[in-house]
């Protein structure tokens, strides 16, 4: 089976989860009285109690084929922690890439920013541009990757071994010397420069180099379905809002409810511990 289910836990009755953010600090003291302290992790790791509570049997059943299927703590699934779980207006600054990995800052004031990263935002995230509504072309809700909607894209036609590389486009490009694009599809000795952004120089209406690349070491070829998009530029801020989830897993493999009537039963506490992918 997978090692993890894109699947909510509802555990009912939210009220009595408590939990939040841990880190690991190892704080030696010396003979002097004096500390040192290593942190073992960069990123914070998750822990809730889901708290011991009386439910009808209906959700006892839910809970416990919750807790078979995922076979205890052998497989992770999605958990809405309502103590922190929404984005309002998170700035980022996709330099011209396609792709942006979502991501949540906790900033004190004090210069040493907590910078979150979001894998399991939910459905219905949005962008804005310079303070308006900006679309973008798909959101994988499974890993918080964010795919950016082109202002202009070009459909390569060849690639050319010189140096520095330049590509030709079968149509008016649209591009503008000093911007930066990002190129994808390209395939043999070129497919290195795939999925990454490059400034470019515009030689004419349908030809353009790459600044700072030394294509000599490629062969000049036919590239056709490959593609170079202009996306938003370095230096400009876009934001995100939208709510996310947090992978966890059970923490035990041990699931306990107690029988009070034929309808009520007593669940012990569950523990339920964020992954890190």
């Amino acid at each position: 089976m997978s090692s993890f289910a894109e699947i909510l836990l509802d555990v009912g009755r939210d009220y009595s989860v408590s939990g939040g953010p841990e880190f690991n600090t190892v704080i030696v003291t010396t003979a002097a009285g004096f500390e040192q302290r290593n942190q073992n992790w960069e990123v914070a790791r998750g822990r809730w109690q889901l708290g011991e509570r009386y439910v009808q049997r209906a959700k006892k059943d839910d809970l416990q084929a919750f807790f078979r299927a995922r076979r205890g703590s052998l497989q992770g699934f999605r958990f809405r922690d309502w103590t922190d779980y929404e984005v309002a207006g998170e700035g980022f600054d996709p330099a011209g890439a396609r792709n942006v990995q979502l991501v949540k800052t906790y900033d004190d004031g004090s210069g040493f920013a907590y910078v979150r990263t979001v894998t399991k935002p939910r459905s219905g995230v949005t962008l804005t541009r310079a303070g308006s509504p900006e679309g973008y072309a798909s959101l994988d809700t499974a890993t918080g990757i964010l795919t950016l909607a082109p202002d202009v894209e070009a459909s390569v036609y060849y690639a050319y071994a010189e140096n520095p590389a330049r590509l030709e486009f079968g149509l008016a490009h649209g591009f503008t010397t000093g911007q930066s694009i990002h190129l994808r599809g390209l395939y043999n000795t070129w497919e290195p420069l795939n999925d990454e952004v490059y400034p470019i120089t515009v030689a004419d209406s349908t030809h353009i180099t790459l600044d700072g690349i030394d294509g000599t070491g490629y062969t000049t070829e036919y590239e056709s379905g490959a593609f170079a998009g202009l996306y938003p530029q370095p230096g400009e801020t876009l934001t995100w809002s939208g709510e996310f989830d947090v992978p966890v897993r059970f923490d035990s493999d041990e699931f306990r409810a107690e029988f009070v009537t034929s309808e009520l039963f007593h669940l012990v506490s569950l523990s339920v511990v964020e992954l890190k992918t």
